[in-house]
């Protein structure tokens, strides 16, 4: 999990984003980073991984910022998959 939280926080500034380190078995894995929905995530490791994936790993955050209208949130998702 503390692997995970170093991606949220490397990729917390994209809106969305995905890219290839070494896995915890050592093998090749996917990052993935996506806003709003998990489902976003889901997408992209679908078209990362055309024949399926396995979740190593995942994160979600709210971040809560104070606006003039009031608090806003934004959620920030993060997988860890492999491709099958």
């Amino acid at each position: 999990m503390r692997l995970l939280a170093a991606w949220v926080a490397f990729l917390g500034a994209c809106g969305s984003s995905s890219y290839a380190v070494q896995g915890p078995d050592g093998t090749e894995h996917q990052a993935v980073s996506c806003r709003r929905s998990i489902a976003n995530c889901w997408e992209q490791a679908a078209a990362l991984c055309p024949s399926g994936y396995d979740i190593v790993d995942k994160d979600s955050t709210t971040d809560i910022t104070p606006t003039a209208l009031g608090p806003v949130g934004t959620e920030k998702h993060s997988m860890l998959v492999r491709c099958r």
